[in-house]
């Protein structure tokens, strides 16, 4: 390669790295939420706890795997049926 290719190739690729950097650092910055924003109902219901006692039925389902998924009692002693 002559002077002059070289020289192109360097000043395309730092160019191109002038770009991409403010653009990267732009993309990964992060908003702060507004404080001044009411949570949704939906946000709130998922903001509670919730305790599962005893009698409540829970239901687990495992994803490609159907054999595993089923339906489960929770007993006095708080343990899976």
């Amino acid at each position: 390669m002559n002077k002059t290719t070289m020289r192109v190739k360097l000043c395309r690729t730092l160019v191109g790295c002038s770009l991409l950097f403010p653009l990267l650092s732009a993309c990964s910055a992060q908003v702060a939420p507004s404080s001044t924003s009411m949570p949704s109902q939906e946000e709130e219901a998922l903001s509670q706890d919730y305790v599962i006692g005893s009698e409540d039925s829970v239901e687990v389902q495992v994803w490609k795997n159907p054999d595993l998924s089923r339906r489960h009692t929770i007993k006095n002693l708080h343990k899976l049926r």
